[in-house]
């Protein structure tokens, strides 16, 4: 798996140890929505549309003051 709370240095193991073909399935948060590519990847499953929030519209949470992340939905899928 890899997530925010990872170091660089482990982050970087992990991606290196998908690309090299050891691990044959990467859990991941959107902490690599952007840059990672590998071309032997054959399927993406987004468990979740990953969204972006409007805070400048609510000082606190509110899950209705989020819109689809379409940008990142793209990159994912590998569009």
């Amino acid at each position: 798996s890899l997530h925010g709370a990872k170091e660089g240095p482990d982050r970087d193991r992990i991606i290196d140890s998908f690309r090299d073909g050891h691990e044959k399935v990467l859990i991941t948060t959107s902490v690599v929505a952007r840059g990672i590519d590998i071309l032997q990847v054959n399927v993406v499953v987004n468990y979740d549309l990953p969204m972006m929030s409007d805070k400048a519209e609510s000082a606190t949470y509110d899950p209705r003051h989020e819109t689809p992340d379409v940008e990142t939905y793209l990159h994912r899928i590998g569009a």
